[in-house]
């Protein structure tokens, strides 16, 4: 394995700069953390990239000594605020003196340990939701009968049959679920799963119900390949997700806007595995937010900020992409709340 071989897998982020702090390269874990691709960054300098306390700006432009700066506070190229323990290097590499820069992500180490209290959560709402199935069968079966009824009212030349067999198909797909729910361990039913498609058809069936005035909007990255996964429980989690985020929003006297985003994240830690590569979709709404005393237990079952809510979607989510291998984290304040969908690449379950 080479030098650069050996960057990519890095968790630490490093920054390769000459003397006038213009970048070299990035390894793969910087290009995350400062959000700019080493293609756009080369030749850039870094401080026009991202932006340092001044306290680091002036050691950086007055003198190449080292540079040890804890818990420094610096601002991507997204504008979103990132806390890293910071060191500067001068270094010779060959006849060159270069400058290395290594930054370590706290918020990923903080991330770490909250995952970990997820994953503990999971096996509490395994319990709860399959009996949660097992009580929601008999009803789906009475809203599918009634559905075949009202078709055969209908007749096979009305317009609404298309409603109707909405209806028919989404019972099927439930029920169906749920009975893969109430088997302990049920394997997943894999297939080369398009995740646009996913979102997409989850867009329709939102907007089918008609919630209120939301704005879907969309922001793919069409670069990501086909995941090995279970349609049908992918699409239940992300149907959960974006379903909620419309009943808060509506809800609410601000904000009716909801982003569909997909993007591919390198290096990134699920549990105690490394994944070089993980699929990251992000549901992201301009809402209220979610009560910051409903933060630490948003997964748990029977949770919930709305005065109609089950509090069973989000367990419901985070069991499906549990299966996956995957796991969902929130982020939230007001006017700006994001779940995030983390799904590995190299998938082998069921």
């Amino acid at each position: 394995m080479n030098a650069t071989e050996c960057l990519e897998q890095l968790n630490t982020a490093i920054a390769v700069c000459d003397l006038e702090f213009r970048v070299v390269t990035l390894n793969p874990a910087a290009q995350q953390l400062f959000a700019v691709s080493e293609g756009k960054a080369r030749g850039a300098v870094l401080s026009q990239l991202v932006r340092f306390p001044e306290k680091v700006l002036d050691v950086m432009h007055t003198d190449h000594a080292n540079i040890i700066d804890r818990q420094c506070s610096l601002v991507d190229a997204l504008g979103v605020t990132r806390t890293v323990d910071l060191t500067m290097t001068l270094i010779s590499i060959g006849s060159e003196p270069q400058i290395l820069l290594e930054c370590i992500d706290l918020e990923r180490h903080l991330r770490i340990a909250k995952e970990s209290q997820i994953l503990a959560q999971q096996e509490l709402s395994k319990q709860v939701l399959r009996g949660f199935a097992h009580e929601m069968k008999n009803p789906l079966g009475g809203l599918r009968g009634a559905a075949q009824l009202l078709e055969r009212e209908l007749g096979v030349e009305s317009e609404l049959l298309e409603y109707t067999r909405v209806i028919v198909d989404e019972a099927d797909r439930l029920r169906n679920l749920l009975d893969r729910m109430l088997v302990p361990g049920s394997r997943l039913e894999l297939m080369d799963v398009n995740v646009h498609a996913v979102l997409e058809r989850v867009a329709a069936l939102v907007t089918a119900e008609d919630i209120g005035p939301v704005a879907l909007k969309r922001d793919y990255d069409p670069s990501i390949p086909e995941l090995h996964a279970d349609f049908d429980r992918l699409l239940q989690a992300m149907l959960n997700l974006v379903r909620n985020a419309a009943l808060v929003i509506t809800e609410s006297s601000v904000g009716h806007t909801i982003t569909l985003r997909s993007r591919i994240v390198r290096n990134f830690t699920i549990g105690k595995q490394q994944h070089r590569l993980v699929v990251c979709l992000t549901v992201h709404d301009d809402g209220p937010g979610v009560p910051e005393d409903l933060r630490d237990r948003l997964f748990f079952p029977l949770v919930t900020g709305r005065n109609q809510g089950t509090g069973l979607g989000l367990s419901i989510s985070q069991n499906l992409i549990a299966q996956h291998g995957g796991l969902i984290e929130c982020h939230s304040e007001p006017g700006n709340t994001e779940f995030a969908v983390y799904l590995p690449l190299e998938n082998d379950h069921g």
